[in-house]
């Protein structure tokens, strides 16, 4: 579907994204230098643990109301001892 309307897009890994052979695609490919990730916890934590972050600006903006069930900057199932900061 994508191809027939054009649209670039990439493939890799089986059962999880593997980053570094996206993002050495992008560079290839497109001439991706530099990405701006603006996802949640689950897409953030997945770029961190595989170790291709390397600037991370957070912005935290007050909210009015809350269910107190916010979901957090960065999730991963690596052990908290295997982060890297």
């Amino acid at each position: 579907h994508l191809r027939e309307k054009n649209i670039s897009w990439i493939a890799s890994g089986d059962n999880k994204i593997e980053w570094k052979n996206v993002l050495t695609e992008m560079k290839a490919k497109y001439g991706v230098n530099r990405l701006l990730l603006e996802g949640g916890a689950i897409i953030n934590g997945s770029l961190l643990a595989d170790g291709v972050v390397d600037e991370i600006s957070v912005l935290l903006t007050p909210h009015v109301l809350s269910s107190g069930k916010a979901p957090s900057l960065f999730e991963d199932k690596m052990d908290k001892k295997d982060m890297p900061f």
